[in-house]
């Protein structure tokens, strides 16, 4: 007798760790909206998760500050900057210094010669475009001062 209480004992014991880990992971995974009822359902609703709600997102770091847009005059220049990464961005971040004075543009905002960002104090203004195939083309307009600018980073999601 003692041996099926002990056996008893223990299987309980473990039902009631396999629903404390499936309550854990519940509370986990309920974050991306989603709860499992079973154990069975726990794979397939990470995996539902992870592809809805989360996204890649690639940081790229240019130390030599490049690409340099060199100034030409006051007309627009272009630029296209391979991003080498594995998916095609929806949305990138370009991080821009001009002199004392750094940027952000965001290809979902600053995406036409209206809607560009002043970069320094010399209204030299840029805008993004084209973004497909995992690359991006950068517009730089020059106010017809000598100040260059210089991308430092670029962040690319998903």
């Amino acid at each position: 007798m003692a041996d099926l209480k002990t056996t008893i004992a223990q299987t309980e014991n473990l039902k009631n760790k396999v629903k404390l880990a499936k309550d854990k992971i519940n509370e986990t995974v309920v974050r991306g909206g989603i709860t499992s009822k079973s154990l069975e359902e726990i794979p397939n609703n990470i995996k539902s998760m992870l592809s809805k709600n989360y996204k890649k997102i690639a940081i790229l770091n240019f130390e030599d500050k490049k690409p340099n847009f060199v100034p030409e005059g006051s007309e627009w220049s272009t630029t296209d900057i391979e991003l080498n990464i594995s998916f095609i961005p929806n949305q990138i971040f370009v991080f821009v210094g001009g002199g004392a004075y750094n940027a952000v543009l965001d290809s979902t905002k600053n995406i036409s010669e209206k809607t560009g960002v002043w970069i320094n104090r010399l209204m030299d203004k840029m805008y993004l475009k084209n973004l497909k195939n995992k690359s991006v083309r950068i517009f730089y307009n020059n106010s017809g001062g000598y100040s260059g600018a210089y991308i430092y980073q670029i962040i690319a999601i998903e």
